[in-house]
């Protein structure tokens, strides 16, 4: 397969082929019913979730063709095969917000557990609607804080157009949209939920991935749960989190997939580990 080579990543043709492809999607059409005075019901093909009724949901499309259209034709997909998401005893997925991972995950295996971290205030109230019964079962654990090296308090950035854009934000972007959010790590929590083999990650928090991957060292050296990695935020994402997860626990295969050329340079869509 041609293979070109930029700085220090190289795509291959089916990378180039996969951001074309995007390029020409028509997103799925979208079907949004009042549920209640706070609350809209967002169906797209068969997939339904709740939505907070002030906001906009002109994302949503987008976001389900990232987690459900296939992976062959999919650079953003997670549902890479040596993930084995069908065969998993458990996911953690940081970074839930309208909630098609584990929507998705549950689709493929309805018996794995899953920890949803989702910081934004505004999502909890939909979050729990939509998977009410997971979470009464104990198959999900919704936790509303963001994911770090340590502990603490971060200022959250609430994108209000667009909530798939919100982050951890330094001092000079705190506005009227910021507010204090807890910050827990993947370390902590997998003590807490005791959390061993047999696992995957799936994560994307807007550029936090170094720092959270940072505070999940010792899950990854111990356990080595399967990872799926976004890193297209910055161009040195994908090298740093390989980085990082290289020095937790060498054993890792590592895998960067897709060319993502909305910014300059192009960056690796996803990285995924196992």
């Amino acid at each position: 397969m041609a293979k070109r080579k930029l700085m220090n990543y190289i795509f291959t043709e089916k990378d180039n082929n996969l951001y074309k492809v995007e390029q020409s999607l028509k997103m799925q059409e979208k079907s949004v019913k009042q549920y209640s005075k706070t609350l809209n019901t967002v169906k797209i093909t068969t997939n339904e979730v709740f939505w907070p009724s002030n906001i906009s949901d002109t994302a949503l499309p987008w976001l389900h063709h990232e987690i459900f259209d296939s992976f062959e034709n999919n650079p953003s997909s997670y549902n890479h095969p040596c993930m084995e998401i069908d065969k998993v005893d458990w996911i953690i997925d940081a970074g839930c917000c309208e909630g098609y991972f584990p929507l998705f995950a549950f689709q493929k295996n309805s018996n794995c557990k899953v920890i949803a971290f989702e910081p934004l205030i505004e999502m909890e109230e939909a979050l729990v609607n939509t998977f009410s019964k997971e979470l009464k079962s104990k198959n999900m654990i919704l936790i509303n804080k963001a994911l770090g090296k340590e502990t603490g308090k971060l200022k959250f950035f609430s994108g209000d157009t667009h909530l798939c854009d919100s982050k951890i934000c330094l001092d000079t972007q705190k506005n009227d949209h910021s507010y204090d959010v807890e910050v827990t790590t993947i370390d902590l929590v997998s003590k807490q939920q005791n959390i061993t083999k047999n696992g995957m990650i799936k994560m994307d928090i807007e550029g936090a991935e170094m720092d959270a991957l940072s505070g999940a060292t010792q899950l990854l050296k111990t356990y080595k749960p399967k990872l799926a990695i976004a890193v297209y935020h910055e161009y040195e994402n994908a090298t740093l989190c390989r980085e990082i997860i290289l020095k937790a626990n060498p054993s890792y295969n590592i895998e960067f997939r897709g060319e993502y050329c909305y910014f300059e340079p192009p960056r690796p869509y996803m990285l995924f580990a196992w």
